[in-house]
């Protein structure tokens, strides 16, 4: 798939899909039904607990002293969940029962138990070693630690594999001279972008990417009132792109752009979509390479 047409898909599904947990995003009231909508990771741990859940309770030959028990058990759980605080106690409270929702009954037949999702599935698809995100454990950290690896698959000669992170800055270097002609300020370019609550990519990084890709002719800086952002412009296409508002090294993403129309982002979902649609925009171009 090309680079923007995988753009204009993600556009269309995430916006109505994106953080989609086992409830409503939108209606999230508790701090922890809240922390799982922000977090990518606790979302998908969110959704495999449910199909888990789900698979189970459905399960022909699971008897009604087995049902009766795991709806006790799933409800001790999730009562235990919510006493969390912080997202690492979330996170070891779904890795600490998303696997035995299905091994604690064996008599279910092994064929229905094999459509569960492991711990490992959901670490697998967060362990790819692709990724340009970055982490920061404190909010005053302005410099973005871009260069956290993950541990290499084994090599069948001495060739290294190159790491998400030396692809984007690779790529920042690259594109530097057209980076700074779009027209953000510097501390623009070094603004965080964040992608749920813990995890931010700049926008240099951002545009470093997009200068890669052969389907953009042309990158542009527009603005909207007090928002400021760029646009794509794609070869024989029509233009796309995001608008921000720049606050204390933060860009906080406002507007999806479509030709001249700027969009306004309203709802939740709507404003936890933005970042990660850029994010999928800026992986598939480094995939690419």
């Amino acid at each position: 798939m090309k680079t923007l047409g995988l753009f204009f898909f993600v556009m269309f599904v995430y916006v109505g899909a994106v953080n989609s947990a086992s409830y409503d995003c939108a209606k999230a009231e508790t701090f922890v039904e809240k922390t799982i909508c922000e977090n990518a990771k606790l979302n998908r741990y969110d959704e495999s607990m449910a199909h888990n859940y789900k698979i189970m309770s459905k399960a022909k030959d699971m008897i009604a002293s087995d049902k009766k028990d795991l709806k006790a058990s799933q409800m001790a759980w999730m009562k235990d969940r919510n006493k969390c605080t912080d997202s690492v106690c979330i996170l070891n409270s779904y890795k600490s029962w998303l696997g035995d929702v299905c091994d604690a009954f064996p008599a279910v037949a092994r064929a229905t138990r094999a459509q569960c999702i492991s711990v490992a599935d959901v670490e697998a698809e967060f362990s790819q070693p692709a990724t340009p995100v970055t982490q920061q454990p404190a909010k005053q950290a302005d410099q973005p630690i871009a260069n956290q690896q993950q541990p290499a698959a084994p090599q069948k000669s001495n060739e290294r594999s190159i790491t998400g992170a030396e692809k984007i800055d690779a790529a920042v270097l690259k594109n530097a001279r057209k980076i700074s002609e779009v027209g953000f300020s510097n501390s623009e370019l070094k603004s965080r972008i964040y992608i749920g609550s813990e995890n931010f990519i700049t926008l240099e990084m951002v545009l470093g990417a997009l200068f890669e890709s052969e389907s953009v002719k042309k990158i542009t800086a527009v603005q909207s009132g007090k928002s400021k952002g760029f646009v794509m412009k794609a070869r024989g296409g029509r233009a796309f792109g995001f608008l921000f508002k720049f606050d204390d090294g933060d860009a906080l993403i406002t507007h999806t752009v479509e030709d001249e129309d700027a969009t306004r982002l309203k709802t939740t979902n709507e404003k936890l979509a933005a970042p990660m649609t850029l994010m999928m925009l800026v992986q598939a171009v480094l995939d690419t390479k």
